[in-house]
């Protein structure tokens, strides 16, 4: 016949349970039940934060928003459809989408190279404002056939863009200044001003995989242009050149001091930043951004650069309960349809 033994707990062994409040002990079971309401319902356990950079929440009129997210993005829904009708957008989209969607490239490139030409002299000044009109078309054709709530996400919801257009234009200003704003300034404010503003719409045009390399192609000129007009302003290759005052940082003041003797007035130096230095500092922060860019459009092929996410911080019971009201608003729009749907069949039948 089998025994059963029972073995007395230990002194010590119940006084290191005693040691334990009950409050700790039922908060620990509580906890643990959350954890496995987690793995039945896939619900987060309540005692964490959870940041989410897209999410849907349920509005007052009962419709499901959508938050963080670009749906069913059409290529098609472009400014100049908006703007000028279907025909005119299927032009300029067959001309960045289709056949000759490497003319634009080639014309950034090659209007890059008769502006150095102008700036080392070798071609008249009158030549700028040519090569100028043709400059401002290529960023306007990208407008044109840029996506509407792409370009209203990528304006609207993010500063980033306007701390590249506000360094860009600092460093257009700074150009234009040295070429003491003569005919030159035609070949030198598009590539500058409105190249950046071209690449950070180029998002709400290239989608497919297949055409990022259109974006990074208009980064690589822009930095290989940035970096030999440094080259050449460092070296003095570009004539009739303007080195002056620019931004002045502190007005010259005079200063008394008071001897046993005598009085002596004091000026101060006026400080000041000139036209070169600006365009030096800020073309050098362009190229450090550019070359980010370039790094991170390696790293992450599918994603937008100029696009930015914000992430919502919440605790995980607030999240629960916005995914229960979901769920119970779906739940009941399906219920609704089923409904309308069985009176239809109903019609017809009868």
């Amino acid at each position: 016949m089998s025994s059963i033994s029972i073995r007395a707990a230990s002194p010590a062994h119940k006084n290191k349970k005693a040691k334990t409040p009950p409050k700790k002990l039922w908060m620990k079971a509580s906890h643990s039940v959350q954890d496995i309401s987690h793995w039945k319902n896939s619900e987060s356990t309540t005692r964490a934060f959870t940041a989410k950079a897209s999410y849907r929440i349920l509005l007052p009129e009962d419709k499901i928003q959508s938050r963080g997210e670009c749906i069913n993005i059409n290529q098609n829904d472009t400014v100049a459809k908006k703007l000028c009708g279907e025909k005119t957008s299927d032009f300029f989209l067959n001309l960045v989408h289709k056949k000759y969607r490497y003319l634009h490239t080639t014309l950034n490139s090659l209007a890059c190279i008769v502006g150095l030409l102008i700036l080392f002299g070798e071609i008249p000044d009158e030549w700028s404002y040519y090569v100028g009109i043709m400059w401002m078309l290529l960023p306007l054709q990208i407008l044109l056939v840029a996506n509407t709530n792409m370009m209203w996400r990528i304006w609207r919801k993010s500063m980033s863009p306007y701390l590249q257009v506000y360094v860009s234009f600092l460093e257009t200003w700074a150009f234009c200044d040295l070429c003491n704003w003569d005919a030159r300034i035609m070949v030198a404010a598009p590539p500058m001003l409105l190249n950046q503003v071209m690449i950070i719409n180029s998002d709400a045009v290239y989608f497919h995989p297949r055409d990022k390399n259109m974006i990074l192609s208009q980064v690589y000129v822009a930095i290989l242009w940035k970096l030999i007009m440094l080259f050449c302003l460092r070296f003095s290759y570009f004539p009739n050149m303007y080195p002056r005052k620019m931004i002045t940082l502190m007005m010259p003041t005079e200063n008394t001091v008071y001897n046993t003797t005598n009085t002596t007035t004091l000026e101060n130096q006026e400080f000041y930043l000139n036209n070169i230095s600006v365009y030096a500092g800020k073309t050098s922060s362009m190229i450090v951004l550019l070359m980010g860019q370039i790094i991170f459009r390696y790293r992450h092929p599918e994603q937008a650069y100029a696009l930015r996410t914000h992430y919502t911080v919440k605790s995980n019971r607030e999240w629960n309960e916005l995914n229960r009201n979901n769920r119970i608003q779906k739940k009941d729009s399906l219920k609704y349809h089923v409904e309308e749907t069985r009176d239809f069949l109903d019609e017809v039948v009868v």
